[in-house]
């Protein structure tokens, strides 16, 4: 437990640290953006006011309820996660330092799965501090309701592992194995997008369903230490800077259509 607390601890320090980096490269960019987005979040929670307030301008399904919220935010933050993986642990040099020591596969991989978890989870958390400070600069008086809020929680870890996962399993080789892992995971994934879009007509049912499936991604992870290792080392060889893949935007495939062209000299 203490190993897999340092590589999260390591990773997730480093992470503040390219952060910070960042903001302090483009510091008046930073701050400009911030803004407009503060101005842009707190103009969308006024116009939720108004579809709220005014259903009957809306009415093809517009005003519906919460549902169509979490699956946009499940779907946006599976898709970031998935990037992150791919770019911090399928991508990292670091990963085979890590490999090489004296420890288990699984204690690396619960690390690493650590340190993509908590990032999302904080930046899901302050997506709702956002909203509940404009719900009261902009004096909307949204109510959230407590279903929202658990299964909002839950899709917030859930969103991190499905990515993570779909990461590690997109990295595998040959197209078969990766093919019959998607084909495992992904009904999973389109049913727990299918709950969040209808959640706010069966909440209790949802939520049961949302944690279930946050019990079974948990059971996935855990056995899932070789495949991990496994797809470590199939993007090392498979990956293009180990191959000579053909580079369709230098045009040099157009030698077998045209030949090769003579220059003046020659």
């Amino acid at each position: 437990m203490s190993v897999t607390y340092a590589i999260f601890e390591a990773e997730f320090r480093s992470s503040i640290r390219r952060n910070l980096d960042s903001i302090r490269k483009r510091f008046v960019a930073t701050v400009l953006i911030g803004l407009l987005g503060l101005i842009f979040s707190f103009a969308c929670i006024r116009l939720v006011k108004f579809v709220i307030d005014n259903p009957e301008l809306f009415p093809e399904g517009s005003n519906e309820g919460y549902g169509t919220i979490l699956v946009i935010f499940f779907a946006l933050f599976t898709l970031r996660s998935a990037g992150h993986t791919y770019r911090r642990i399928i991508k990292s040099k670091i990963m085979d330092m890590h490999l090489v020591q004296p420890i288990h596969a699984r204690i690396i991989m619960n690390g690493m799965l650590g340190s993509i978890v908590v990032p999302n989870f904080l930046l899901s958390v302050s997506l709702l501090v956002v909203f509940v400070i404009g719900n009261y600069v902009t004096n909307t008086n949204i109510i959230i309701p407590t279903d929202f809020l658990i299964l909002f929680f839950l899709f917030a870890i859930l969103s991190p592992i499905c990515g993570f996962l779909f990461s590690i399993v997109g990295s595998l080789h040959p197209f078969s194995r990766k093919l019959k892992f998607l084909l495992t995971l992904s009904p999973l994934l389109i049913i727990l997008m299918f709950i969040a879009n209808i959640s706010h007509t069966a909440p209790n049912l949802s939520i049961g369903i949302t944690a279930s499936s946050l019990l079974v991604m948990l059971i996935f992870c855990y056995n899932m230490d070789k495949i991990f290792v496994e797809a470590l080392e199939s993007h090392k060889i498979n990956s293009s800077s180990h191959k000579n893949p053909i580079r369709f935007l230098k045009f040099r495939w157009l030698r077998f259509v045209l030949g090769a062209i003579m220059s003046p000299q020659q």
